[in-house]
């Protein structure tokens, strides 16, 4: 969740926002990996711990909430409920906290999925780990 509010949109990625740096940070967890590119705070990183449970993860549909934030000069805690797609290459929900459709893509060989969230002219990406605690939930074949 941006400390600016909610999202407006969530743009797909096609590998270009992958950080794997990024991915390790959240590695193993539900938590998630904020990056402000643009407006707003940007630059400026954080992590927003949340509640999500890999028990939960694991039938590919799951909601958690933000708990607290690294950064809260960039970011802010929300609610979020997922889907994992059929080809296991999208998180589709929303922000459930500012009612706000949210997609996060990943490619092949990429083990986090990403995506855009941009509004009134700030673009922060979101990285979640595919990965939890070492065991491949969402798909085969992470790096």
């Amino acid at each position: 969740m941006l400390a600016l509010g909610g999202f407006c949109a969530s743009a797909p990625v096609h590998g270009a926002d992958y950080d794997p740096a990024h991915c390790r940070a959240v590695d193993g967890t539900l938590n998630i990996f904020w990056e402000g590119v643009a407006g707003g705070a940007a630059p400026c990183t954080g992590i927003e711990t949340t509640n999500g449970s890999i028990a939960d993860a694991e039938d590919g549909n799951f909601s958690m909430n933000g708990l607290f934030v690294s950064n809260p000069a960039c970011i802010a805690v929300a609610a979020y409920a997922f889907t994992l797609s059929a080809d296991k290459t999208k998180l589709v929900g929303s922000d459930t906290f500012n009612n706000v459709p949210m997609t996060l893509t990943r490619g092949t060989g990429q083990s986090c999925f990403v995506g855009h969230w941009q509004l009134a002219g700030a673009d922060y990406v979101a990285t979640i780990s595919g990965v939890a605690a070492g065991d491949a939930i969402f798909a085969d074949g992470f790096e």
